[in-house]
């Protein structure tokens, strides 16, 4: 008797659970859902989710500047470019779409295209600290360093309390041989904010150039043991805890694509180690193996570059 209770009851939950209509979600759901899976890294999903979105609405330039940019992440550039122009398109007054297309370019290297972007940026909004900083670091990759050093001053102006514009402006000074003033500007953006990672690592590196007391700020970041994961091993190397060919064992990306990135990073700080270490001969090995990696989207390889200039070796 109770078999032929639970049989029939079992059925029912089966016509439930399997021929019910799922429930739709509507255009802003999937977005949240969107902007969940892209600051957890699963990419693919949020680009799944702004495609629903946009189905529901294919005019949601909320929908079409989280699928853009979530393609700018995947490093499809073209594709990312196409929906962020159908987004200024619906209404071109909205900024952030403009960075997020102006970036595109830039690793396209399509330096004009991007400096207009930046350019609509302040004419939509004068004085707006990210579209100087957008051109700031234009200028730096396109090579124009006295322009971007300017665009970089105007955006610190116009917002003086965020410490990625001294970095990038210290960097620029570290390209043109400004070891005091990068000095400033990495202090500067480690006041800022202690916790960056590569604003203490700069900083550190600007002291060891400068004469400055770089080893002690070094094994300072170590003692506090904040940053656990990379790039600590540069820490590491720097202070004297591990070898070269260590921190080179610790590069721990398992995407292909981002380990490239690690190990340009790598080979270029372990250039700089076996410079104060006045190993000229090493130091220019690594940086040849830092511009080898081809990562000419991180400001490492440019540096490797100039380093080597520095040293008179042909790149």
């Amino acid at each position: 008797m109770r078999k032929s209770i639970v049989l029939p009851a079992l059925f029912i939950m089966f016509i439930i659970l399997f021929t019910a209509p799922a429930i739709a979600l509507t255009e802003e759901e999937y977005i949240s859902d969107a902007a969940v899976f892209r600051n957890s890294g699963h990419l693919q999903k949020a680009y799944d989710c702004y495609t629903q979105a946009l189905r529901l609405n294919p005019k949601s330039v909320s929908a079409l500047r989280g699928r853009g940019s979530t393609l700018k992440a995947m490093r499809k550039f073209n594709p990312a470019i196409q929906d962020l122009s159908k987004a200024i398109k619906i209404d071109p007054t909205y900024i952030p779409v403009y960075y997020e297309r102006s970036s595109c370019y830039l690793r396209l290297k399509q330096y004009n295209k991007a400096i207009a972007d930046a350019r609509k940026m302040l004419a939509i909004k004068p004085n707006h600290a990210i579209a100087y900083y957008d051109l700031g670091s234009i200028y730096t990759f396109s090579g124009k360093y006295q322009l971007a050093i300017q665009n970089f001053d105007l955006a610190i102006k116009a917002y003086p309390k965020l410490g990625v514009f001294y970095l990038d402006r210290g960097i620029v000074y570290l390209l043109t041989g400004n070891f005091k003033q990068a000095d400033y500007d990495f202090k500067k953006a480690v006041e800022l904010d202690a916790n960056h990672p590569y604003f203490q690592l700069f900083f550190g590196l600007a002291e060891q150039r400068t004469g400055g007391d770089g080893l002690t700020q070094f094994n300072k970041v170590l003692k506090e043991n904040k940053i656990t994961r990379w790039p600590r091993p540069l820490y590491e190397l720097f202070a004297g805890k591990i070898t070269p060919a260590q921190c080179l064992g610790k590069v721990e990306s398992t995407d292909n694509y981002a380990m490239k990135e690690q190990k340009c990073e790598a080979f270029f700080y372990i250039g700089e180690y076996y410079l104060i270490k006045k190993d000229k001969t090493k130091a220019a090995e690594y940086f040849r193996k830092s511009i080898s990696t081809g990562v000419d989207w991180y400001y490492e390889y440019y540096l490797a570059k100039t380093e080597l200039k520095r040293l008179g070796v042909k790149i």
